[in-house]
């Protein structure tokens, strides 16, 4: 552990073994929050009315980067046949509900879980933020 005074710009790690680089990773300082990203874990899943796509919802500045430090409230509408069947963010002192449409990011991210209805055809998942760019995914059901 190396403690530094914090001062913005780009922190990279290199790991070597016998002189050649088995891992690198670059981390940026985030700029202010800009937009959402949404990542399911799946693109289709099965319309037998409890399948479920995990949807990961993160908080970005406008040159890509994670903003660690967001913590946004997060708005969320289905448009299909689908439903939401919880939300979280990790954040261990939270006393938000999990069965809800919204939901405060936690250090940059926040989830949200769809469950199919018995109808097959295609979800779309809007996400949005006060003051964000919007964010929607697709997701089939099968």
């Amino acid at each position: 552990m190396w403690r530094l005074n914090f001062k913005p710009g780009t922190l990279r790690a290199v790991g070597r073994t016998n002189g050649q680089t088995v891992l690198e990773s670059v981390t940026k300082t985030a700029g202010e929050p800009a937009k959402l990203i949404l990542r399911p874990d799946r693109s289709t899943i099965k319309a037998d009315g409890s399948d479920l796509s995990f949807v990961t919802v993160e908080v970005f500045d406008k040159e890509g980067n994670l903003v660690p430090y967001a913590d946004n409230l997060v708005k969320f509408k289905i448009d299909g046949e689908a439903s939401i069947a919880g939300v979280d963010n990790g954040d261990p002192v939270s006393h938000d509900p999990f069965k809800a449409d919204y939901r405060k990011a936690f250090h940059g991210k926040c989830l949200v879980v769809i469950q199919s209805k018995k109808s097959k055809g295609r979800v779309m998942l809007n996400a949005e933020s006060d003051g964000l760019e919007a964010a929607s995914v697709a997701i089939g059901l099968e």
